[in-house]
């Protein structure tokens, strides 16, 4: 190697070595950096992966992107002595305000995490870890429901603020408790909190899984308010296809395409939609840091259609307001086109059909995680989304490669190969399309599926 060679770069954490990256391939005419392999061992086999071309000074930041995925309980101190409810929410705070500024989440997101961890800290109180139960948790929704709760909590807030000299902020209570959303979130960010724990092996019951507070229905509201439906390739298409040129399209178009979540739409400016060579990107600014999301030329060509002749680069492509009342004009536009209540969806609907997309394709589940802005285990535990029609599929493939359906073994015992087959079936197809027999099938098929 030359001269100049960087030194390896090592990940430790906790004076552990975790992982070491090595230059392995100078620059050449067309790269300006060194490419680097990353090196680890578990269980005493060696292990390498290849990091690309980088700068030095971005390195580190790429071993621990990587090491995320691959042991991410590793990357977090010791935390074995906690026995509190209380205990836990702090710990599992502070390691997110110590992630690295690659990983860490926005300001915003830790503001909203903290708020709902002072909701269980009120609500639970310091509560030793094994007397946690369901009964405490619905105990929990019960108390954040009073108004007594909630009044307390306000007082103390804004004597809080005014000691410091800032003016309090925040709905009015109105005589009321939390309403449906703020208790779903802290149950949500309890279940993160029990989840954390588990994964490091403290003593935390188990069937403890903090459900969503079901709203009371008002007389006469036959229906909740919780649109939790992934659509479809074909109804997402359809509903795309039926909309306006406005900019809850754009919307929509960009949050399919992208798997971008609704804060990182509001946050798109003209100038995070970046041509390249076969496509382009579009640079998406959220809770889990920023990521480049590859789309192909004709996404790509239908999202700069929206943009004006004279617009700006640093133009936003939506309201400021978007955020509050994008996902009220997605359910609008779905009521209008009349589509039922069981098939309505939000932007994390189109979120999660991206996702399951990606999975389906055969995506590398490293490249998914990179696209998406969160961990693979996030990605296969929240975002894998099997349908009827995966399954019927994974049992036709079951079923031609066993028993007596062996296609290809009956394929090699007729000196055929897949090719082969496939071009026979093609012929006979087009033959059968010429000679119009394919309709007297197709109607014979449908008697026959009606029987």
């Amino acid at each position: 190697m030359p001269v100049d060679t960087p030194a390896p770069v090592e990940l430790t954490i906790a004076d552990r070595r975790l992982a070491t990256a090595y230059p392995h391939r100078p620059p050449g005419k067309r790269a300006e950096h060194w490419s680097w392999r990353m090196v680890w061992s578990v269980a005493g086999s060696r292990h390498q992966r290849s990091l690309g071309r980088l700068p030095v000074d971005q390195v580190q930041g790429a071993l621990l992107r990587e090491w995320a995925g691959i042991d991410p309980a590793s990357i977090v101190r010791d935390h074995s002595g906690l026995g509190t409810v209380l205990s836990l929410c702090r710990a599992w705070y502070g390691q997110l305000e110590e992630r690295p500024p690659e990983t860490r989440l926005s300001d915003n997101t830790l503001a909203i995490y903290r708020r709902a961890c002072l909701y269980i800290r009120e609500a639970i109180g310091d509560r030793p870890l094994k007397s946690l139960s369901n009964d405490v948790i619905r105990g929990m929704v019960d108390a954040m429901s009073s108004p007594a709760f909630r009044a307390r909590l306000d007082t103390r807030n804004k004597a809080a603020a005014k000691a410091r000299g800032q003016r309090s902020t925040g709905a009015s209570a109105k005589g009321l408790g939390y309403g449906h959303r703020t208790i779903n979130h802290t149950l949500t960010v309890l279940g993160m909190v029990l989840r954390w724990g588990r994964e490091h092996d403290l003593e935390v019951p188990g069937g403890l899984e903090p459900k969503r507070y079901a709203i009371k229905l008002k007389k006469g509201q036959g229906r909740s308010r919780y649109r939790s439906y992934t659509p479809t390739v074909e109804e997402a298409q359809a509903f795309y296809q039926r909309l306006r040129k406005t900019p809850l399209k754009l919307a929509v178009l960009i949050a399919w395409r992208t798997g971008a979540r609704i804060g990182e739409l509001g946050a798109l400016r003209w100038q995070d939609i970046q041509p390249g060579s076969g496509g382009g990107f579009v640079r998406l600014v959220g809770k889990t840091g920023t990521r480049r999301v590859a789309v192909g030329a004709e996404i790509l060509e239908q999202i700069l259609a929206f943009r004006g002749a004279d617009i700006p680069p640093e133009r936003r492509l939506f309201a400021l307001s978007f955020g509050r009342r994008g996902g009220t004009g997605l359910v609008g536009a779905q009521a209008r086109q009349d589509i039922p209540l069981e098939q309505q969806f939000t932007f994390h609907g189109l979120r999660r059909r991206w996702s399951a997309d990606q999975i389906q394709a055969g995506v590398p589940i490293n490249v998914y995680a990179d696209q998406a802005g969160h961990s693979p285990e996030i990605a296969l535990r929240h975002y894998a989304v099997v349908t009827d029609r995966e399954r019927m599929a994974a049992r036709i493939r079951v079923d031609a490669t066993t028993g007596a359906n062996d296609i290809y073994g009956q394929l090699v015992e007729r000196g055929l190969s897949v090719e082969q087959a496939l071009a026979l079936i093609d012929g006979a197809l087009a033959e059968q399309v010429e000679r119009k027999e394919h309709l007297h099938l197709a109607k014979a098929g449908d008697q026959k599926a009606v029987v």
